[in-house]
């Protein structure tokens, strides 16, 4: 089997992803983080291209000088560390998010609704009246 020892032991129910994110915090000195109440940097979100967010399964949380913090499950990953670095051009610093929540917080920092999308191109082919009690 391809799958690693850790999600193993979580499919089995041996250990719970907070124990294994507190392992490999002490083990790949990486901090960990609960995305919940982590406020994402903007700057970070930039330098990391969706595309390959949701591919590797990172999410970019913060840029400190030539340092990103990158949330990702598996931070042992070097060829996903070698491609941010590569694409960012930044130091990568992994953090194990504690409760998951990559996948939420790329759709929150990268997705304009679509509907979204449809409203703000239709404000554009369209003139929008004045609100009642104003003139033009």
């Amino acid at each position: 089997s391809k799958k690693k020892l850790g999600q193993v032991l979580m499919e089995q129910k041996l250990i719970t992803q907070e124990t294994l994110a507190t392992f490999l915090s002490f083990q790949l000195n990486a901090p960990i983080i609960d995305l919940k109440y982590y406020e994402v940097q903007k700057e970070a979100i930039d330098l990391v291209p969706e595309e390959l967010a949701r591919r590797a399964n990172v999410l970019a949380l913060a840029v400190l000088g030539d340092t990103l913090t990158v949330a990702m499950e598996d931070p042992a990953d070097l060829e996903i560390l070698d491609q941010l670095a590569m694409v960012t051009r930044k130091r990568i610093r992994p953090a194990i998010p504690i409760s998951g929540g990559i996948e939420k917080g790329i759709k929150a920092n990268y997705n304009v609704p679509e509907q979204l999308k449809e409203h703000l191109f239709s404000m554009g082919k369209k003139e929008i009246p004045p609100p009642e009690g104003f003139s033009k």
